[in-house]
């Protein structure tokens, strides 16, 4: 139910995407998604949905989007927030054995834009 509700504000936000995109990207094995849920209700609020790229120590940001009526009151950014988060988890310092000192990481989240809004 939460990922419906997810796909619906995707479809919103975006309407030119298509229906037969958005399901194949929320609904996907590959994709991972983090909601914004009201404290209430469980209304789904805003969501980002990501892809691991675990060869390159990336994410990519499929889609991120705010329910219309919530838009600039920061919600999106709080979301991007807690992916870099996520991705700060799955790949932790790595030690080095002889002096134990945390290797410096770099991790990437990748995004890409269009002119649909």
């Amino acid at each position: 139910m939460t990922l419906t509700s997810l796909r619906r504000i995707y479809a919103s936000t975006i309407p030119k995407f298509g229906v037969d995109n958005l399901k194949h990207l929320v609904y996907g094995k590959q994709l991972s998604s983090i909601v914004a849920l009201k404290n209430c209700t469980s209304q789904v609020l805003a969501g980002v949905t990501y892809r691991f790229f675990d060869a390159l120590k990336a994410v990519e940001v499929c889609l991120c989007a705010t329910s219309p009526k919530l838009q600039r009151m920061g919600i999106g950014l709080r979301l991007m927030y807690e992916l870099r988060a996520v991705l700060l988890d799955k790949y932790p310092d790595e030690a080095t054995s002889d002096s134990q000192q945390s290797i410096n990481r770099t991790c990437l989240i990748v995004t890409s834009a269009d002119r649909y809004h």
